[in-house]
């Protein structure tokens, strides 16, 4: 039933209801392997900003990204497009280092090539990071992040618990009060003023409720219990040692400094070695994961198909 609905949000862009629905392989794995996994991509594409690792991640990610949405991904990808042309152009106007001098402006100020390369690598970079918490806001819900550190913080989790449902209770609260009718005479500042004044009041109100009926069922007096619905199979220490394995390669090959890239004054890539080539393997191996993950869906749901 999983691979049916996956395919439909594959072949026909249907806009599904949950996150999981639309990337069902990547969801069914442990919320620890998960976190791992984006957490790993984020910090090396930040902590290793080699051209070529940015932007083999930003290519998987969009793909990534273009397979959880289907047919509605233009109008993200389009933002970041701008964003990134607005980051590059914009980086030697704030940075004019650098020996090739393209043109000069405003007298002598120069506008350099260097500056021009490293601001196509931020941007890159930024681009990535962006479209991967994207990626990463569809496959981990916040049932996930609540488990997750609710096992390990069980007062912590209490409180992102709170401070997200807020967040949309706010939200809703706000709209209720903004459909109520105001009073005739009354300006716009006055009437946001008592809006903001009533929530205010309703979030102490229900604040004092809730500590009440969290008293009552004794939260706090006793040892707390926890209702777990994620096993850590030998599926998910697989994937987690995939993970930590391509990770630590990728880790070992920057350490050896062949991974170095300099822009000033002139602009210097790293130099064509086993280890850079080692690190590019490893790190597409690693981005790849989710694709990867998508992709075996939708071959299983054919191979189901033919054998009907």
């Amino acid at each position: 039933m999983l691979s049916i609905l996956f395919w439909r949000a594959i072949s026909t862009g249907a806009e599904m209801d949950a996150s999981i629905e639309r990337g069902y392989m990547l969801s069914a794995f442990h919320p620890i392997v998960l976190c791992v996994f984006f957490l790993a991509v984020i910090v090396l594409s930040i902590c290793i900003p080699v051209p070529i690792l940015t932007a083999i991640s930003l290519c998987f990610a969009v793909i990534a990204y273009v397979l959880l949405h289907a047919s509605t991904p233009a109008k993200m990808l389009a933002a970041m497009l701008v964003l990134a042309c607005v980051v590059t152009f914009l980086s030697p106007v704030f940075n004019p280092l650098g020996e090739t001098v393209l043109f000069t402006y405003l007298g002598e100020r120069p506008y350099t090539l260097e500056a021009l390369a490293y601001g196509a690598s931020i941007a890159t970079m930024f681009a990535a990071m962006i479209v991967w918490f994207a990626v990463m806001t569809e496959v981990i819900d916040v049932s996930k992040i609540t488990y997750l550190i609710g096992t390990a913080f069980p007062k912590v989790g209490l409180i992102v618990v709170f401070s997200l449902s807020l967040i949309s209770r706010f939200a809703a609260r706000l709209k209720d009060l903004a459909q109520i009718g105001a009073k005739h005479g009354t300006s716009k500042i006055e009437q946001a003023g008592s809006r903001v004044e009533n929530l205010i009041h309703w979030s102490f109100d229900e604040g004092i409720d809730r500590a009440d009926s969290m008293k009552s069922r004794s939260f706090g007096m006793g040892k707390r219990t926890s209702y777990k619905r994620y096993s850590f199979t030998f599926k998910d220490a697989v994937a987690l040692a995939l993970v930590i394995g391509l990770v630590s390669a990728v880790v070992v090959c920057a350490i050896s400094g062949s991974l170095s890239t300099e822009y000033f004054p002139h602009v210097v890539y790293p130099v064509v070695s086993v280890y850079l080539y080692g690190a590019m393997i490893s790190f597409a191996l690693l981005v790849a994961l989710p694709v990867a993950g998508m992709v075996w869906g939708w071959l299983r749901w054919r191979i189901c198909v033919s054998r009907i």
